[in-house]
């Protein structure tokens, strides 16, 4: 979070609600865009079919969508 919250025009929040399935684990706007990330251990760890549902309806919607992972984090960053 504190790399985000670094960004300038961007609004970041940790969604720390567990009843919510498939919901990413940080919400955020950059730019006026939508952008929703999920954070998993490493680039072998699949998200599950709601959270891969959740990030693609997000992404058809206009939204950007990610699933980050130590492998990928500069990536996703930049």
């Amino acid at each position: 979070m504190e790399h985000l919250k670094k960004l300038p025009n961007t609004w970041f929040t940790r969604i720390e609600q567990q009843t919510i399935r498939g919901t990413p684990d940080v919400l955020g706007c950059v730019n006026g865009v939508m952008v929703a990330l999920e954070f998993n251990r490493s680039e072998y760890s699949p998200v599950t079919s709601l959270q891969a549902l959740t990030l693609d309806n997000i992404a058809n919607a206009g939204g950007m969508a990610f699933v980050v992972f130590p492998e990928n984090f500069k990536e996703v960053f930049d």
